[in-house]
């Protein structure tokens, strides 16, 4: 009875200990299995889900691409061909009523090759990165100026990071941008326009468009001076548009956005890519 019971502290302080560990080891080793089977599971449906995004904004950017070039080749000569048809008639019409016609729908045409070229600029996916953006602000804003015979300078400061922006916000900044220039060429009397672009320390994109004109009374101003589409296109960018209130020096237009705002766009743009 003795040596029996001696068996059994023994078997109580030896065995069951060494079964429990042994069962404790095989329950920790099945699960760390299951755990590394999930995460290497969980690692291929994440790969096969950017494969996809990736794959559809390649499919995406191509077709965008390719609307671009057709736009351009038979849109685009069609109507540079009506307008020089029309140029040539008026040359050649000895009548007042015709010529007036024939020049306004050579006019007509080529702002609507200049629209198209916007429409076309938006779609280029090569453009979707504000370097490229503001070369393109750039251009419009001196050639649009000295059309006008308004001196001009540009300058762009802090411009360093590479930032992607979606068509969709540049074609919004890009219209806020025209609206003020137009306004500044139809009511301001300006003889001088400075555009400045600018990304400061905290991380803000900002363009201000100022002019030495007669100012601008935000209390009396018309809708028709575009100020309210203007703040709407801000809005939609959830960005902060400025105005300043008849200045004796000239008027300010001064428009900031978050690049956090600008790539969380991309990125949606991107989920909703995934989507299509």
């Amino acid at each position: 009875m003795e040596a029996e019971m001696i068996y059994k502290i023994i078997l109580a302080s030896f065995i069951m200990p060494l079964a429990l560990a042994t069962i404790l080891i095989w329950f920790v080793y099945n699960f760390q299995k299951s755990k590394s089977e999930y995460e290497i599971d969980l690692r291929e449906r994440q790969l096969k889900e950017q494969k996809l995004t990736i794959d559809n904004q390649i499919a995406l950017q191509q077709q965008r691409d390719r609307i671009a070039s057709e736009m351009h080749d038979d849109l685009g000569s069609g109507l540079t061909s009506i307008r020089f048809a029309c140029q040539k008639l008026s040359r050649n019409s000895n009548n007042a009523e015709d010529k007036k016609t024939y020049e306004f729908i050579s006019s007509q045409t080529q702002e609507l090759v200049q629209n198209m070229s916007e429409i076309l600029w938006a779609l280029n996916t090569e453009n979707d990165d504000l370097e490229s953006f503001v070369g393109y602000i750039r251009k419009y804003a001196l050639e649009f100026l000295n059309t006008n015979s308004i001196e001009n300078e540009f300058n762009v400061r802090g411009l360093v990071k590479k930032t992607s922006i979606t068509g969709e916000d540049r074609r919004n900044i890009m219209l806020i941008v025209k609206e003020a220039l137009h306004n500044i060429v139809k009511h301001s009397k300006a003889s001088k326009v400075s555009v400045d672009v600018n990304m400061n320390r905290n991380e803000n994109f900002k363009i201000k468009i100022k002019d030495n004109g007669i100012g601008i009374n935000m209390n009396l101003v018309s809708l028709g001076m575009g100020i309210n589409n203007m703040k709407k296109r801000a809005q939609s960018l959830d960005a902060k548009i400025t105005f300043n209130d008849n200045s004796p020096n000239g008027t300010y237009i001064e428009l900031g956005v978050g690049l956090d705002r600008l790539e969380s766009s991309i990125h949606q743009d991107s989920s909703l890519r995934n989507k299509i």
